[in-house]
């Protein structure tokens, strides 16, 4: 069963399971914390395939874009 759902199930129940609610969040967490260490691995690994030359250009562009996003 999807964790989403899970959840669902548990938070509509006649009573609340705080610990089945408990296990379900921690892993949810888990499973994203897992899901943002990928991303990130594979953002690095990315970058260092770039030159050096490359990797400068690429950090100009994500600052510049930084800054519009804050505008």
């Amino acid at each position: 069963m999807g964790n989403k759902k899970a959840i669902k199930e548990v938070t509509q129940a006649e009573t609340l399971d705080e610990a089945a609610l408990e296990q379900l969040i921690d892993e949810s967490l888990a499973m994203k914390k897992e899901q943002s260490m990928a991303r990130a691995r594979f953002h690095h690994e990315m970058f260092n395939l770039l030159t050096a030359e490359q990797q400068q250009k690429l950090t100009e562009k994500m600052a510049k874009h930084k800054e519009k996003a804050h505008h």
